[in-house]
């Protein structure tokens, strides 16, 4: 049985590659500071699904070690008109990430460019950046939803209109894998 339930349809869009980069344990933090439609970023719901989208996801948005994660999504991408979701995150604990340092020193543990995510840190100066360090939940097979004008823009939450099961879903790292990423998140934090 699956340890995550996700309610009311909540999904988070996330460029494909890190996508693919959580779903692998690649990566366990997902980095926010909000759309340009959003006021800010908050966890709407501590477990949602992840919506994979296209939208200014670029290969040199992605360390050379991590574009094959985008390769690998652009082969697995459903038709036009479709998205495919794969898998589902419960957010295990959220930092505010106030300074740049913090996010040089968090960069091993995300797939981007770091100059990629200095560019989201500046965005809205002032106001801290979010990294949830997510359990993520691979579904035994990918469900292929319809992509719908509502679920379009510059915004990290959605509502998907039919809930998708996670009872089978499997997580991507175990229990002792996640628990040394995280530790190792804590650290690398706590050291600037």
């Amino acid at each position: 049985m699956s340890a995550v339930t996700v309610d009311r349809g909540a999904a988070l869009k996330e460029w494909a590659a890190v996508v693919h980069a959580l779903e692998r344990g690649a990566q366990i933090l997902i980095l926010r500071k909000g759309g340009v439609r959003e006021d800010g970023f908050s966890a709407d719901t501590d477990a949602f699904y992840l919506y994979p989208t296209g939208f200014h996801q670029t290969p040199d948005k992605l360390r050379p070690e991590h574009r094959h994660l985008m390769d690998e999504a652009l082969a697995e991408r459903p038709p036009d008109g479709r998205a495919s979701i794969r898998a589902a995150a419960r957010v295990i604990e959220t930092f505010a990430i106030d300074t740049q340092d913090k996010l040089r020193a968090l960069a091993p543990e995300y797939v981007y460019t770091v100059e990629e995510i200095l560019k989201r840190y500046e965005f809205r100066p002032g106001e801290p950046l979010t990294a949830m360090a997510v359990r993520v939940y691979r579904l035994p097979r990918a469900v292929d939803i319809a992509v719908k004008t509502k679920y379009g823009g510059c915004v990290s939450w959605i509502r998907l209109d039919d809930p998708i099961p996670t009872d089978d879903a499997t997580p991507a790292l175990s229990d002792a894998d996640f628990q040394r990423r995280l530790s190792r998140v804590r650290a690398l934090l706590q050291s600037t």
